[in-house]
This record gives C-alpha cells, sequence and structure tokens, in this order.
C-alpha cells in the first residue's frame, strides 16, 4: 500500500517502490514465494512499468504454478526491454508450463544468446528440446549447462537423455555421477 507520501510525489513512490522490490527479492531467495509476490505487487502498484519489478513478479507467480499469470508480466517486461534475459526466461517458463514447448524453445534459445554462460539457460533448453524429441540437440545443451556448473540435476537430466538416446550404460553412469554429487536427488526421483 503507498505512503500518502508516496502518492504525493513521484520520487517517494520510487523510494518506497525500490524498498518493496528489495523486500520482494529477499522472501524470493528465502522461498517465502507468497511473501515475496505481496511485496513485488505492492512495488508495482507504485512503479508499474519498471521491469525488474514486472520480471520477479513474474517469475515469482510461475514459480507458483500460475503461468497464465505471469505471462502478461513478463510480455510487459519485454515489451519495455527486449534484450531482458531474466523477463525471457520468465516467459520461456510460463510457455514450457503451459504446454507450448516451441515457443519455450524459441524463449530459452533466446536467453542462451543473452548470457551463454548461464547453465541454467543451457539446462532449461535441454528440458525442452528433450521434451520435443530432439534427444542429440538436448544432449549437447546439457553439456553446456554442466560445462559451467557441474550440479547433480543437470547430471541427472543428462542420464535420462542418455536414456532415450538408448545409450544405457551411459544414462547409469550418468545417474550414479549425479548421486556421488547429491545422494538425495535419487529420493526425489524415487
Amino acid at each position: 500500500m503507498p505512503t500518502p507520501a508516496a502518492a504525493a510525489d513521484p520520487a517517494a513512490a520510487l523510494e518506497q517502490a525500490r524498498g518493496l522490490f528489495t523486500r520482494g527479492l529477499a522472501a524470493h531467495a528465502a522461498g517465502e514465494l507468497p511473501a515475496a509476490e505481496q511485496h513485488f505487487r505492492a512495488a508495482l502498484a507504485l512503479a508499474p512499468d519498471r521491469v525488474s519489478i514486472l520480471g520477479n513478479l513474474g517469475a515469482v507467480l510461475c514459480a507458483q504454478g500460475r503461468p497464465e499469470e505471469a505471462r502478461p508480466l513478463a510480455e510487459r517486461a519485454l515489451q519495455l526491454d527486449p534484450d531482458n534475459a531474466d523477463a525471457c526466461m520468465t516467459l520461456g517458463a510460463c510457455l514450457e508450463r503451459s504446454g507450448d514447448a516451441a515457443g519455450a524453445l524459441e524463449r530459452f534459445a533466446r536467453v542462451c544468446n543473452l548470457r551463454p554462460a548461464d547453465a541454467e539457460s543451457w539446462a532449461s533448453r535441454a528440458s525442452v528440446l528433450a521434451m520435443l524429441g530432439r534427444n542429440d540437440e538436448a544432449l549437447a545443451a546439457c553439456e553446456r549447462a554442466i560445462g559451467l556448473r557441474r550440479e547433480a540435476r543437470y547430471l541427472y537430466r543428462r542420464a535420462f537423455i542418455l536414456k532415450d538416446l538408448g545409450r544405457y550404460d551411459d544414462a547409469l553412469a550418468g545417474v550414479l555421477d549425479a548421486l556421488r554429487l547429491q545422494p538425495e536427488i535419487g529420493r526425489a526421483h524415487v
């Protein structure tokens, strides 16, 4: 809720929006998605054309399983800043969760071009390629993600791509690599 000073003074409104945005970021980082949403919505009411607020609110809504609400926010952020990789990533996730794999792939490819050293972008691209049955390309994208940041979830994803390619021994070795790196990942996928 805007303070009376913020309602009368644009500079005060922007300052209040920044504070709310910072609290939203902290809540998001702590995994408190409803609180993050509340802070971002309040910030957006004060600064409706701030790309960072639009993008982060979209990301939080998408993470809560509400891609239909998140999508227009990410699209608006991209209208304001077509090269905003975070908003592009959020839009890709919204499209993927809504079943538009081709649209998601286009967005994730764009993010990979904007941020070629971002492992999560490559991993997201790999997931959609695998969903589309383009397993050779999926494997290459997953290998790129692993090369940038070796995480168990990327190794696990690669193992399933290898299985889909009929490379069962390599897939088993990949699962074992993932388990060595993060033993509890196996419980999450049983």
